[in-house]
């Protein structure tokens, strides 16, 4: 319980920064930026935000610290407006509504947590490489003000596998655990975490080396 509070305290500190934390950016490229502050057809702002994330100084711990672990193929990416503080999907005329990504998942391997075969996973931010219309039009009015993007965030894709490490605060929809270590890909088993602490081979091993000479052979890890 203790630490359920101590997470929520994190995820609303984190949700405080964001404004004071927001550097404009253009995107340069096929979209093509006009005068900061307007909004044209084919015109996409990005907007950089950054979070405060408790970082975990060893698998066990991390693990500990997340309430699902799960290897699963991303099959969706899209975006809602949620409320920062409840989660809650809104619209961008709440004052605590924020740009998420939702990722679809597929579970492949459940290692810890009740979930279904297949769930939902938000994270604070968009994206500036996929849907950019989709993002602007969940936006609405507020597509003036960027798309913001939340520093150091994985390139997820759609099609491929990865290692969650995710939050969930009582029902709502789970999110990852931090920027760097919430999220790893198969195809790196031995690559440590943006703060080179821990690696998937890692995670996945602290759930016994069976477990991890089932995960090698179900989804053709190479070591």
């Amino acid at each position: 319980m203790k630490k359920n509070k101590k997470m929520i305290f994190q995820i609303l500190i984190m949700a405080c920064m964001i404004s004071a934390c927001s550097i404009p950016e253009t995107k340069s490229g096929s979209e093509k930026s006009d005068t900061m502050g307007s909004q044209k057809e084919d015109t996409a702002y990005y907007t950089k935000i950054t979070a405060g994330w408790p970082v975990y100084e060893s698998a066990e711990k991390l693990i500990d610290a997340g309430k699902i672990v799960i290897i699963g193929e991303v099959t969706d990416i899209s975006f809602k407006i949620l409320n920062k503080e409840t989660s809650e999907e809104t619209d961008s005329k709440d004052e605590n509504g924020y740009l998420h990504t939702i990722y679809r998942v597929k579970v492949e391997c459940n290692l810890k947590g009740n979930t279904t075969d297949e769930i939902q996973i938000q994270m604070i931010g968009g994206r500036d490489d996929i849907k950019v219309e989709e993002q602007l039009s969940v936006l609405g009015d507020n597509s003036c003000y960027g798309i913001p993007i939340l520093v150091g965030m994985r390139n997820i894709e759609v099609g491929k596998k990865y290692l969650f490490v995710l939050h969930q605060y009582r029902e709502k929809m789970p999110t990852l655990i931090n920027v760097d270590q919430g999220v790893f890909s198969l195809e790196e088993p031995l690559k440590k975490d943006e703060t080179s602490i821990v690696s998937l081979k890692e995670v996945i091993s602290k759930f016994g080396d069976e477990t991890w000479n089932n995960c090698v052979k179900k989804f053709g890890i190479e070591e």
